[in-house]
């Protein structure tokens, strides 16, 4: 069992994701890849969905990220960095595209 990780005192950030990729990846596939992003304290799927304005090979996912540090407060830019390394990291292991 997975022991969650200890919450800062300072401020955190939150980020959304909303990602598209090929129905033949499965959800635990994504989130190992999520998961492992440095001060990453919590990843929760928000919203799954298949069907209209999505294409019928493709499949949606949409991602709430929280970020926390022992030491200081995120900003904007560095929170939206992170957020590109995790889109990054599902391009090349997904073919994700951001939705």
């Amino acid at each position: 069992v997975k022991k969650p990780k200890k919450v800062s005192d300072l401020q955190y950030g939150i980020r959304d994701l909303s990602i598209l990729v090929d129905k033949k990846y499965r959800y635990d596939e994504i989130y190992r890849v999520v998961s492992k992003s440095e001060d990453l304290a919590e990843v929760t799927l928000i919203d799954f969905y298949e069907g209209q304005n999505i294409p019928k090979d493709k499949k949606s996912f949409t991602f709430r990220f929280i970020f926390s540090s022992e030491s200081k407060t995120f900003t904007d830019e560095e929170l939206n960095i992170k957020i590109e390394g995790i889109l990054k990291r599902l391009e090349n292991s997904f073919a994700a595209r951001l939705r």
